[in-house]
């Protein structure tokens, strides 16, 4: 297949591919996996929030004061 280079948001790289499929096999259950790659820290935890908050139907997030997580 043929890759442009672009974020690999938009348009995956080979390599991007192969690394979620990596993590799908290494987790552990019998259920269907998903991965995702971020560029920073701080993108990772602010989509964390987002998926948990789809999936328990809840706005409340436990934070630390001074605290920073990304």
């Amino acid at each position: 297949a043929d890759f442009t280079h672009t974020c690999f948001m938009v348009t995956p790289y080979e390599g991007y591919v192969e690394v979620c499929e990596q993590l799908a096999e290494l987790t552990p259950g019998d259920h269907a996996k998903k991965s995702a790659l971020f560029n920073s820290g701080a993108e990772a935890v602010e989509n964390a929030v987002k998926i948990a908050r789809a999936y328990t139907k809840r706005t409340a997030v436990v934070v630390f004061d001074h605290g920073y997580h990304g």
